[in-house]
C-alpha cells in the first residue's frame, strides 16, 4: 500500500536511517613538529606512533614498501642511517646502560691511572671499531633478506660513521694529552692536519702503552710523618690568609696534571691546594684530601688540621700565596665529602674542551674549597668553584703577579 506515492518498503528504509547515528567527519591535519602546541605525547595519541620508543625498541624497522626483499628505497635508507648518525651511541647507552657504563668507567679508570698516556691506544680503538661498523653495517645492508636487515645494517653504518669521526676529530687533543703525559712520539707539528694526527696516534699505540704500564705500575707515595723535619712560619703575617699549592711527581701528581696542566701554561702544574691560617693561638690548614690519613687523624673530605703537623707530611716542593680567603666559608663547609664525581667531570672537560659547562658533583675537591672562600678567583675566570683547579690557581697568582714563599723539601 502507498500514501502519496511513498510505498511502505521505503517508509521502512526511511525509519532505519533515522536510526543509524551519523558519522563523525574525519578532518585531516598537518601536524609539524615545529608547532609548539604539539608536544611529542600529543603526537603519539594522534598518530598512533611514539617514534623515540618505536626506534628504541626497532619497532620501525618493517617493511613499508609492500615487497619485504631486503631493498628499500632512497629515503627509507637515508633515514636509517641519519639514525644512527645520531643516535646509534645514545641508543648504545639507553639498551645497554650497565655495559656501557663499564666500558667508559674502564676508560676513565685507565686514562686517570696513566695520566693521559693511555689515550692514544683508545682513540686508536675508537677510530678502528668504527671503521669495523661500517664496513660490517655495509656488508649486512648487501646481503640483507629483508627491509628490516637493510635498516638495521643501516643504522649500524651510521653509527659507525659517527664513531669514526668523533675520533678522528679528538686525535689533536688526544695526542696533545698523550705528549704531556710523556709519550714523545705523539708529538705533533701544530700545522698538520687531522689526518696526519690521526695517522700519528696510531704511530704512537705502542710508546703508549708502555709508558702507560709504567705509569700504573710505578708505586705510590705514602706520606708519612717526620718529625725531625723543623718547619719555620716565622715569615707569615698572623693576620692574614694564604693560599698553599703543593706540588708532587708521583702517579695521583701525574693523573692531576694530565686534566688541569693547560689551565697554568709554560709552568710546572701544583697537585694539591690548601688555605693556611692563624687562629686560636696557633697555625691550621684547611683542606679537603681524597683519601684519609691515619697520622694526622684527618678523615676524606674537607677538614682542619694542624699546620706544623700537616707540613711535616710534606715531602715535595709547596708554595705559599698571600691571598684574601673568606675562612668563614671554608669552616661551614668542613666535613664534606671529597668530590671524586668532579674529579671525573674535569677529567671529561680537559679531553673534549668543555670545562665550565659540566654540573656540580657531590662533594668538594680541594681546589673548589679554596675557591669557595675565594670568589675571586670564580670571577676571574668565570667559572663555577668546582671548575677550578689548582693550575687555575696557580695562573691566577702568575697572572696577578703574586710571588710565593716557597717551601722546599729538605
Amino acid at each position: 500500500m502507498s500514501i502519496s506515492g511513498i510505498t511502505s518498503n521505503d517508509s521502512i528504509n526511511i525509519q532505519q536511517h533515522k536510526q543509524q547515528p551519523k558519522k563523525a567527519e574525519v578532518k585531516q591535519e598537518s601536524i609539524s613538529f615545529f608547532d609548539e602546541k604539539w608536544s611529542g605525547h600529543q603526537i603519539a595519541k594522534l598518530t598512533g606512533d611514539n617514534f623515540f620508543t618505536d626506534w628504541l625498541q626497532d619497532k620501525d624497522k618493517v617493511c613499508t614498501d609492500g615487497c619485504d626483499d631486503g631493498k628499500i628505497g632512497f629515503v627509507e635508507g637515508a633515514k636509517s642511517c641519519a639514525k644512527g648518525l645520531i643516535g646509534g651511541i645514545p641508543k648504545m647507552m639507553i639498551n645497554h646502560p650497565v655495559a656501557t657504563a663499564v666500558t667508559v668507567g674502564m676508560g676513565v679508570v685507565a686514562t686517570a691511572l696513566s695520566g693521559g698516556a693511555i689515550l692514544p691506544f683508545l682513540g686508536a680503538m675508537g677510530v678502528a671499531s668504527g671503521v669495523a661498523m661500517v664496513g660490517y653495517g655495509s656488508y649486512k645492508a648487501v646481503t640483507a633478506k629483508t627491509d628490516g636487515e637493510t635498516k638495521q645494517a643501516l643504522e649500524t653504518l651510521g653509527t659507525g660513521v659517527t664513531a669514526t669521526a668523533l675520533s678522528v676529530k679528538s686525535s689533536g687533543k688526544i695526542l696533545e694529552k698523550a705528549a704531556n703525559a710523556g709519550v714523545k712520539s705523539a708529538q705533533v707539528s701544530e700545522d698538520a692536519n687531522m689526518f696526519q694526527k690521526t695517522v700519528q696516534m696510531f704511530k704512537s699505540v705502542p710508546e703508549a702503552l708502555k709508558t702507560s704500564y709504567s705509569k700504573v705500575s710505578e708505586p705510590k707515595l705514602v706520606s708519612v710523618m717526620m718529625p725531625q723535619k723543623e718547619i719555620n712560619l716565622g715569615n707569615f703575617d698572623k693576620n692574614k690568609t694564604y693560599v698553599g699549592l703543593k706540588y708532587g711527581t708521583d702517579n695521583i701528581a701525574s693523573q692531576v696534571k694530565y686534566f688541569s696542566g693547560e689551565y697554568c701554561p709554560g709552568t710546572e702544574p701544583p697537585v694539591h691546594a690548601v688555605c693556611l691560617t692563624y687562629e686560636d693561638g696557633k697555625w691550621w690548614i684547611y683542606q679537603s684530601n681524597a683519601l684519609s690519613n691515619e697520622v694526622l687523624g684527618t678523615p676524606s673530605g674537607t677538614n682542619k688540621v694542624d699546620a706544623l703537623s700537616w707540613l711535616k707530611t710534606i715531602n715535595n716542593k709547596l708554595e705559599f700565596f698571600d691571598l684574601n680567603v673568606d675562612v668563614s666559608v671554608l669552616k661551614e663547609n668542613i666535613g664534606q665529602p671529597y668530590g671524586k664525581q668532579d674529579i671525573l667531570k674535569l677529567l671529561f672537560a680537559s679531553v673534549f674542551n668543555t670545562n665550565g659547562q659540566q654540573s656540580d658533583g657531590s662533594g668538594i675537591i680541594c681546589s673548589e674549597y679554596i675557591a669557595l672562600g675565594c670568589k675571586d678567583i670564580c670571577e676571574f675566570y668565570k667559572l663555577p668553584a668546582w671548575s677550578i683547579t689548582p693550575a687555575h690557581i696557580k695562573n691566577y697568582m702568575i697572572l696577578k703577579g703574586i710571588n710565593p714563599i716557597v717551601m722546599n723539601p729538605e
